[in-house]
């Protein structure tokens, strides 16, 4: 089913907004997980407006594809896949993708 007026950039530009909202909570979630590191998002192509932010790698349990990152560059391979293949399973719109 597709949404009227609802195109896959802007799915995926929602998808990015409510997942980089998420990095705000890096320092807490860091802190408070052992073994986690910090992947900058400098030059980050799926995060551009993001570049000074970092994310844990902690973050396993709501985001499974970080424990297979510890590059920006696999962090946006990973990110894509993410959104593409695992998350658009859960949306009812996914045809766009």
């Amino acid at each position: 089913m597709r949404w009227s007026g609802v195109g896959a950039s802007h799915v995926c530009s929602t998808l990015l907004f409510g997942f980089l909202i998420l990095l705000r909570l890096v320092d807490f979630v860091a802190a408070q997980t052992a073994n986690a590191t910090c992947i900058s998002l400098k030059n980050s192509q799926m995060c551009q407006n993001f570049s000074s932010a970092s994310i844990s790698t902690g973050l396993t349990t709501d985001f499974p594809f970080l424990q297979f990152v510890s590059t920006v560059e696999q962090f946006d391979a990973q990110f894509a896949t993410y959104i593409t293949q695992d998350y658009a399973k859960y949306i009812p719109w996914r045809s766009v993708f």
